[in-house]
């Protein structure tokens, strides 16, 4: 079972050793779950997007266009 998500906040506050930035960031991921036959979730894992995060942050560079040397 796969839950999509998206996430909007403001950097109001330290996030990873990132020292608040007060910007605005869009990050989208999901939660992998293993259910098993009793209903429960016995595992679970989220992939998300931080290089994103990160880049909106303005803590990692933006990537060069395809094609550009």
């Amino acid at each position: 079972m796969c839950e999509e998500w998206r996430a909007t906040a403001t950097h109001d506050g330290d996030l990873m050793g990132l020292a608040a930035t007060g910007r605005r960031a869009d990050s989208i991921g999901c939660n992998v779950m293993l259910v098993g036959e009793d209903g429960h979730i016995h595992e679970e894992t989220t992939y998300w997007d931080a290089a994103g995060l990160y880049r909106q942050l303005g803590a990692l560079p933006e990537l060069a266009q395809a094609g550009a040397r």
